[in-house]
């Protein structure tokens, strides 16, 4: 017995048909290949966006720590005697030695970015100031970058 379009060939075996060579695929082994081929391609869309995302996030620390460790480093050029080096808590505006320079807030690619440090004395040892910068920006959450540094006589 021969059919169209699916070339079954059958044999006659004690009265019964039966099926020699079978080729081709249902209909739906097909649709079962389709949804498995397109939650592969759902996975890969959405690990691209996770990619994205990281990326992303990772530029902003980036910008952030940079910031950050350009003011650090303007703030150990004060004397150690400078008032802005007095315990408390600043904005970050240093304005000695190398002339006034505004660095936070600063805005990066449509990311506001603010900074402030905190001058705490005799820490760890006497006659040392520790500084404590803090970069932070708001974005889908808070986040911040903490830099820690020391002024000494």
């Amino acid at each position: 017995m021969l059919e169209v379009g699916r070339c079954r060939m059958a044999k006659l075996l004690n009265g019964k048909m039966k099926i020699l060579n079978e080729r081709g695929f249902s209909m739906l082994e097909l649709l079962i290949a389709l949804v498995i081929l397109e939650i592969g391609v759902l996975m890969l869309a959405g690990m691209q966006f996770a990619t994205i995302s990281a990326n992303t996030n990772g530029y902003k620390m980036s910008t952030a720590a940079a910031l950050g460790e350009r003011l650090m480093e303007r703030i150990k050029l004060l004397a150690i005697n400078d008032p802005q080096l007095i315990a408390g808590t600043y904005n970050g505006v240093i304005s000695v030695p190398l002339g006034g320079a505004n660095y936070f807030p600063a805005t990066v690619n449509g990311v506001t970015f603010n900074g402030q440090y905190t001058v705490t004395n005799d820490t760890p040892v006497v006659g040392l100031k520790r500084i404590d910068l803090t970069v932070s920006w708001v974005d889908n959450g808070n986040h911040s970058v903490v830099f820690t540094g020391r002024a000494a006589p």
